[in-house]
């Protein structure tokens, strides 16, 4: 569990710090400009930058998952299906996380998109508490209505993550991956169209 742990803590600083200067940093040196200058659409340059990204993601993420390999190998851990796919719901979280840093990169400040990124990971993982939190009786209409707009609003990171029933090796049925596995990568195609949204209506002079 600890290992899966620092994969994951890993996997996401990766996936925000590399996503959330994509576009800014061809900005900030201008090579944007030479690039769009051509008949180049802003979405299809965006999508290169958001699979680039994504396949960069998945490279480090096969590393990490041959390296955590070799180490159950070598102590002679346990094996089975729930291991695979707990890394197959990781890489969906940073995927998502990935979708999500670029969205905010094409309007905000590095910083700022950074900030934006890890609040959706924190909430996403405490969703159900915040949920249960901002519903009590004694907290008002506006904070209720306000926690649950955002309950079904933001993503509930929890459903891509297995690393409790890793631990213990229990079986998770093939549907539920599945089916969570497709819920995180709408949402990261919904991050990506609303940041193809936002980057075509920027100026960027």
């Amino acid at each position: 569990d600890i290992a899966l742990g620092a994969i994951q803590v890993f996997g996401t600083f990766l996936s925000i710090f590399l996503g959330v200067n994509v576009v800014n940093r061809e900005i900030d040196r201008k090579t944007v400009y030479s690039v769009l200058s051509k008949p180049v659409a802003r979405s299809g340059y965006l999508l290169g930058k958001i699979l680039g990204l994504w396949a960069a993601v998945l490279f480090s993420l096969g590393l990490m998952l041959a390296a955590f390999c070799l180490e159950n190998l070598i102590i002679s851990g346990p094996w089975g299906a729930i291991l695979f796919e707990t890394f197959a719901l990781m890489l969906v979280e940073m995927l998502l996380l990935a979708s999500f840093s670029v969205m905010a990169g094409t309007f905000t400040s590095p910083v700022v998109s950074s900030l934006m990124a890890f609040t959706l990971y924190f909430s996403g993982h405490l969703s159900r508490e915040l949920y249960f939190f901002t519903n009590k009786e004694n907290n008002g209409v506006f904070l209720n209505t306000a926690g649950r707009v955002l309950y079904f609003l933001l993503p509930n990171l929890d459903k891509l993550n297995l690393k409790t029933q890793a631990s213990i090796m229990q079986t998770v049925d093939l549907g539920t991956v599945l089916g969570n596995a497709v819920y995180g990568v709408v949402y990261a195609l919904i991050f990506f169209l609303v940041g193809v949204s936002v980057f075509a209506k920027r100026d960027l002079k």
